[in-house]
């Protein structure tokens, strides 16, 4: 079986994640990655603090692959208002039918 373009028989140790303003990389080696787990340590490998806008970009994107997708009103509200680079993104987005958006929250 196929997902993504990559063989379910394939296990990938890997992950990124966004915690506290910081993307985090477990590490890509599997064999680094089961010893740090045996060992009770973390696996993350790489990270980085992200500046605002970045910062507010990278949780959208995040936030933007739930099922329940995004609460524009709420989402600014808890971490800060979108860049004009992001609302020029998302208006992008939503004109080329890649991203809907509901709601009276909604500009």
């Amino acid at each position: 079986m196929t997902i993504w373009g990559a063989s379910l028989s394939r296990v990938w140790s890997f992950g990124i994640s966004y915690w506290d303003k910081k993307r985090l990389r477990n590490s890509t080696n599997l064999s680094k990655y089961a010893e740090a787990l045996k060992s009770n340590k973390s696996p993350v490998d790489f990270s980085e603090q992200l500046p605002y806008p970045s910062d507010i970009a990278e949780l959208l994107a995040i936030e933007l692959r739930l099922l329940k997708g995004v609460d524009s009103s709420s989402f600014e509200k808890h971490h800060g208002l979108f860049s004009s680079e992001i609302q020029e993104a998302i208006k992008t987005i939503v004109q080329r039918g890649w991203l809907k958006k509901k709601g009276p929250s909604c500009s």
